[in-house]
């Protein structure tokens, strides 16, 4: 059996300690393809296991279980004696094990014993810092709700939580300028710090605290527990792939209503041209960056029922008004899920509207904290609005799939576009993804053949004319045809 270099697979593992998400899980699935190697996975597995007994915070356990699960996937045995190993079990540390197929007896210990917080124990100051910065609002927000169901202190059990997991553990600054290279004004990105781990970790101890002395069912507490996923299961697998079919932004050129337009007929037909038989459906993506101009283009698939076409700027403001939202559904640990559009939307087709959307963004009830940047861009979707049927969407080797009554209907596609961990506050994240659908299969998305399809498209266009100025922000609209 050959060996893998240790040095090469320190490096590696050392990635799934990196404040980048993005960096983190994609050293998750590079450590998750060598466990199914068959040539390095007995290496690497002892390696892993020694990296899952030094974790200290529930969460960072959840990100190391998760490179078992997703090569479970794959076809890897997990080893009988893996919960052994765990020293910060959890809800969601056992939801993980089992369901990557585990049998052993032991599901890992407690990081420290499941004590009460005091009576009176108010909430500290650097959780307020952390709280909206570090820590996501969602994790008080759904203890709140447990906290006025059950009458039970969750959140002052959760501000406990956080100021005793530094009992046992050193404190540690993470310092991220390095990661914004010198380009710190007006910038944004999402890093996973020793502060985001203590709330996280403290919110899954509180879930134990309910079921050890509230009585919180087991099937709530897992329920609850999928807050703090790492990764979303449905998409684990995704991984970036640049088309070929992608048209460069002339430079030369001025974001107008005219040259964007151009622009995304041109980016169509080339798609077209290379995928005959399918229709480019969705697009999200930076399309030219520099120190002083970032573009960044969305567009969707129209349908147009009437001889007469909506005002590209009307509808913008529909849509804005309606504030759409789309839902992704996932239960559990599925890697199955369904889509359901705005009830908004629905009414506006059922009501005889003359332009109705065939494709649009669709938001997951699940969350992934290391899939930030593929969620802030986006997951774009077909949208069966009108009749009974539902798309359902699943994996599909690097991409997502999507169907009704096992028809395919089309696929979505990452990719990175000059990538870096941060990016401007006014536009989207350095990576794409597509939406492409099959032709023969559109129908199964309308009930009537439409006059025609439209692309609704929106540029955020964010500049300034020198290097120290401020940026600016505006937004320009339009629609073209799909030829």
């Amino acid at each position: 059996m050959a060996d893998l270099d240790r040095a090469d697979l320190a490096m590696l593992l050392a990635r799934l300690d990196w404040p980048v998400p993005s960096v983190r899980w994609w050293a998750i699935q590079e450590v998750a393809s060598l466990l199914t190697s068959k040539t390095f996975d007995s290496q690497v597995e002892i390696a892993l296991i020694e990296h899952l007994s030094a974790a200290k915070f529930e969460t960072e356990v959840t990100e190391l279980l998760f490179v078992f699960w997703l090569a479970s996937r794959d076809g890897y045995s997990v080893p009988d004696n893996l919960g052994t190993a765990i020293a910060a079990r959890s809800q969601l540390s056992s939801l993980l094990l089992h369901d990557a197929g585990y049998v052993g007896a032991s599901n890992g210990v407690l990081s420290s014993p499941l004590l009460l917080a005091p009576s009176i124990f108010s909430q500290p100051e650097d959780l307020e810092r952390a709280v909206g910065a570090d820590v996501p609002r969602i994790f008080g927000t759904m203890l709140r709700r447990l906290e006025i169901r059950s009458g039970y202190p969750f959140l002052a059990q959760y501000a406990f939580e956080w100021t005793s997991s530094l009992t046992h553990r050193q404190a540690i600054w993470l310092d991220v300028s390095h990661f914004y290279s010198h380009k710190r004004e007006g910038v944004t990105g999402q890093f996973v710090s020793q502060a985001s781990h203590r709330g996280r970790s403290a919110y899954l101890r509180v879930l134990e605290i309910a079921r050890e002395y509230w009585g919180l069912p087991d099937r709530i507490a897992a329920d609850y527990s999928l807050m703090a996923l790492p990764i979303d299961p449905l998409l684990a697998k995704l991984r970036p792939a640049r088309p070929t079919w992608l048209v460069q932004w002339p430079h030369e050129v001025t974001a107008n209503a005219e040259t964007l337009s151009t622009y995304v007929r041109s980016l169509v037909t080339r798609f077209e041209h290379e995928n005959g038989n399918q229709v480019l459906g969705a697009f999200s993506c930076l399309i030219h960056q520099s120190e002083l101009e970032v573009l960044d283009l969305t567009f969707t698939l129209w349908a147009q029922l009437s001889e007469i076409r909506i005002d590209a700027q009307h509808l913008a403001e529909l849509t804005l008004d309606e504030a759409w939202h789309n839902k992704l559904h996932l239960d559990g640990l599925s890697t199955v899920g369904w889509c359901e559009p705005d009830d908004s939307i629905c009414k506006l087709a059922n009501t005889g509207a003359k332009t109705i959307p065939v494709t649009g963004r669709v938001y997951p009830i699940r969350h992934g904290y290391l899939n930030t940047e593929v969620t802030s861009r986006g997951i774009y979707a077909p949208l069966q609005i009108i009749g009974d049927t539902v798309v359902e969407v699943r994996p599909l080797d690097t991409m997502l799939s999507y169907s009704i009554n096992g028809v395919v209907l089309g696929t979505n596609q990452i990719w990175n576009m000059e990538w870096q961990p941060y990016h401007l506050r006014e536009t989207g994240p350095h990576c794409g993804i597509c939406l492409t659908l099959l032709k023969e299969n559109l129908p199964l998305l309308l009930q009537n053949v439409p006059k025609e399809y439209l692309y609704f498209w929106e540029l955020k266009k964010v500049s300034r004319k020198q290097e120290h100025e401020p940026f600016t922000s505006e937004s320009i609209v339009g629609m073209v045809s799909m030829e």
